[in-house]
């Protein structure tokens, strides 16, 4: 099985860090066939991979949106909100009525929502 888009910018910063793909598992914290399972699009994306791959590596913003943008066209069955690194309750209150709300949003609203939030569609930020 190929690789799915996300799994090719894995393998790519695996190649501009000169790490092997068991040494990433390691960095990474999962096992081997974790990272070849996401890779290949055998597993869906893990909920925080991204962030994950982030902080190993160093990337850079460019590349985490490339990375966001591409794990958003994933098929995922849920996305997870740290309310640890929210800052008041009307953050976590509004996360919770936007979790609630996003599947009734056209995409028309969505633009605008992303608009407010300083993001192109595309994961790039304004």
């Amino acid at each position: 099985m190929g690789a799915t888009e996300y799994g090719e910018e894995i393998k790519i910063i695996g190649i501009r860090k000169k790490r092997m793909a068991h040494e990433m598992a390691q960095d990474l914290g999962i096992h081997a066939s974790l990272l070849s399972a996401v890779i290949s699009g055998a597993r869906k994306i893990p909920v925080g991979f991204t962030e994950r791959l982030a902080k190993a590596y160093g990337l850079d913003g460019e590349t985490v949106a490339r990375l966001k943008a591409l794990e958003a066209k994933a098929e995922r069955n849920a996305v997870q909100i740290n309310f640890k690194n929210l800052k008041s309750d009307l953050a976590k209150e509004t996360a919770m009525v936007f979790a609630d709300r996003i599947k009734s949003l056209d995409d028309e609203e969505c633009e605008k929502l992303l608009e407010i939030m300083g993001v192109k569609i595309g994961g790039k930020q304004n």
